[in-house]
């Protein structure tokens, strides 16, 4: 039987397809999450779905960046059918906080139960870790 999206999405996703908090948190708060993201990116755009899908959120969340003002950062960013992981970088703990709330009003392309974790053990380069599930259904669990 063939895997449907990237191999990265049963390192998070639990047998009722719902978004893993503990594996989920234990990827955002990695010391090798920037490794990782670029593992995960890579596995994203071999899927011809799960690349549409990055490529869809990372015009997306590019434009609200802009359309508000944020002076952020789309570090990365990979998508499969459940779910996309990614980060923000260049921000201040304020303009992360905004992106926290704008982000969550925006509809135009689903974004469910979204779990961020603020890595700032370089206060000269805090980054926002972020992962949400693609459907409703999936939620963090």
């Amino acid at each position: 039987m063939r895997q449907i999206g990237p191999k990265f999405e049963t390192y998070t996703v639990n047998s009722d397809g719902g978004i893993n908090l503990d594996a989920a948190r234990s990827i955002l708060e990695s010391d090798v999450f920037d490794v990782q993201a670029e593992h995960y990116a890579r596995q994203a755009a071999a899927d011809p779905d799960a690349a549409t899908l990055t490529q869809a959120y990372s015009a997306f969340i590019s434009e609200v960046i802009a359309r508000h003002q944020l002076r952020l950062r789309l570090k990365s960013l990979a998508c499969g059918s459940k779910q996309c992981i990614g980060a923000l970088s260049d921000g201040s703990l304020a303009e992360y906080e905004r992106w926290s709330l704008t982000i969550g009003k925006e509809n135009r392309l689903p974004q469910y139960t979204r779990l961020e974790f603020l890595m700032d053990s370089d206060p000269n380069a805090p980054e926002l870790r972020f992962i949400f599930a693609l459907d409703p259904s999936r939620g963090i669990r």
